[in-house]
């Protein structure tokens, strides 16, 4: 048995490790990260580390902090909560990687279905993303009641 520790702990969705017996080791072409200084946040800690969802900054909302209950009258800050926590279980559902790139495949997805006009405001978006989200979830409670049912009636 070898004296040696070697463990590989993968950086990125692509092939990259980091090999603990001694040091960095070369990553894969176009990665970033500690070569570079630059250390992607887990998405699960984004709002932790960088004091905002990173809904905020995949929708340019600069006024963020600014909003509160008087100034945020379209309700974003809720409307945005619920979409991460959307993201999130899907994230986790489909044994995605905790990265920003997840979310952002998710929400390229849902734009696609959704077909946001390139003139289209942040908060414009917002509200279609969470329209959706809520008739989504309408639409599985309304199944599982009608699943429910089935059985009772059909045992």
């Amino acid at each position: 048995m070898s004296d040696e520790f070697t463990h590989s702990i993968p950086l990125t969705s692509s092939e990259t490790t980091i090999e603990e017996d001694d040091g960095i080791h070369e990553r894969g072409q176009g990665d970033t990260g500690f070569l570079n200084n630059e250390i992607d946040t887990p998405l699960s800690l984004h709002e932790q580390i960088k004091g905002v969802p990173f809904g905020v900054e995949y929708f340019g909302l600069n006024n963020y902090m600014d909003l509160n209950e008087v100034t945020d009258i379209d309700k974003v800050r809720d409307k945005l909560e619920i979409i991460e926590d959307y993201v999130n279980e899907l994230i986790t559902t489909k044994g995605l990687m905790d990265i920003t790139e997840s979310y952002e495949s998710i929400m390229k997805q849902i734009e696609e279905m959704l077909y946001f006009e390139e003139t289209e405001t942040s908060i414009s978006k917002i509200n279609k993303v969470y329209q959706m989200i809520i008739m989504s979830k309408k639409a599985k409670e309304v199944e599982k009641r009608k699943s429910e049912l089935i059985e009772k009636l059909y045992g």
